[in-house]
């Protein structure tokens, strides 16, 4: 899972999430070696939504006056931070 990160560690609003399968008789080793390699793709493509998030977001608040901006600004933190 690829989360937004708040100060509870791994209780951020999840924005990827991938599933693996398990394997009967997989070693450990074979299986940690796929969580890996699925991690690696989903580390990208979660940066890659959440870039996208923040684009929109920049540009939707670009049509609002400074005002509006700060105050988006300041329950967006507000947020983050709860």
């Amino acid at each position: 899972m690829i989360h937004y990160v708040i100060a509870e560690v791994d209780r951020g609003t999840p924005i990827l999430v991938k599933e693996l399968d398990l394997i009967k008789g997989e070693l450990l080793e074979a299986y940690e070696g796929r969580v890996h390699d699925v991690e690696h793709i989903a580390i990208i493509e979660g940066t890659n939504i959440a870039v996208e998030k923040l684009e929109v977001l920049n540009s939707e608040k670009a049509s609002l006056d400074s005002e509006t901006v700060d105050l988006v600004d300041k329950l967006a933190k507000h947020t983050l931070d709860a």
